[in-house]
């Protein structure tokens, strides 16, 4: 998750090099041809209007530790589908982007008095 560093798929491919959808600009993994696997919490189907005017039934699956919609279907997982689409700007194959991410939380525990407590672990 490129919000909160959750490891949240395995992909046999750098994100930069999956196609864009263009409704959405969310990146499409074809599930026939890409290893595509999910460390996810399925949510609950949602309509979304198009501009083409067509309806588009989503599937959507959030991070496990923040919430943030990740990705989505067609389809439910538990059914043979053709795609995954990953929301813009939701996930990183970046290790530094992830480490960026653990500095910014650093310092703003830091600054709010969120420090370490005194005799807790975790």
């Amino acid at each position: 998750c490129k919000h909160c560093g959750q490891y949240s798929m395995i992909l046999d491919v750098l994100l930069n090099k999956l196609p864009i959808r263009k409704s959405d600009k969310s990146r499409v993994v074809n599930e026939k041809k890409r290893v595509c696997k999910k460390n996810m919490i399925a949510g609950q189907a949602k309509l979304i209007k198009r501009k083409a005017g067509g309806i588009e039934r989503q599937y959507r699956f959030f991070c496990k530790q923040c919430g943030l919609l990740l990705c989505y279907r067609s389809v439910p997982e538990n059914q043979v589908g053709s795609y995954t689409f990953i929301v813009k700007d939701a996930l990183t194959d970046s290790l530094s982007e992830i480490a960026e991410l653990e500095n910014v939380s650093e310092k703003k525990n830091e600054t709010s008095g969120g420090g370490d407590k005194e005799g807790v672990t975790s």
